[in-house]
């Protein structure tokens, strides 16, 4: 059985997700207008321009916006196409994102709170997981790594 669209609960969670840090304003009105200003139902087809516009924000936040939200978990994403006459033939070309809102949680959502918060702001990339490489303790001690180098 699939679950009714409540909008309601997709606005409570974008804004837990603003009250925990883990979105930015920015991010917050992105989401906000997704939601209310760019059509009825859980789809939506909008461009990032459009949705800069109604946000008041260059288009690259926009896209950083969705980016993130994506990420989260509220929203999901399709790429659409446009195909016409072109020549004898026909050409196709990227068209306008689909976005799927959803108010379920996303199961990686807690991690990577808790990642953030305690990485500095070079290990957690807005948008993105990324966490630096920490080195691994040798397998061998000092010791026996000199008496390789030695009987070498």
């Amino acid at each position: 059985m699939t679950e009714l669209f409540n909008p309601i609960d997709v606005a409570r969670r974008l804004r837990k997700l603003r009250r925990a840090g883990l979105i930015t304003a920015s991010q917050y009105v992105i989401g906000d207008n997704l939601l209310w200003a760019c059509g009825s139902g859980p789809e939506r087809q909008v461009s990032y321009a459009k949705l800069a516009k109604l946000a008041g924000v260059v288009r690259s936040t926009a896209q950083k916006a969705v980016a993130r939200l994506r990420y989260l978990g509220v929203l999901s994403w399709r790429q659409t196409r446009l195909r016409f006459a072109w020549g004898r033939g026909l050409a196709s070309r990227q068209w306008k994102n689909v976005y799927r809102l959803s108010a379920g949680p996303h199961t990686d959502t807690d991690q990577t709170a808790a990642t953030c918060r305690q990485a500095s702001k070079k290990d957690c990339i807005e948008g993105e997981r990324r966490v630096r490489l920490r080195p691994h303790p040798p397998i061998r001690s000092v010791a026996e790594q000199l008496a390789l180098l030695l009987s070498g």
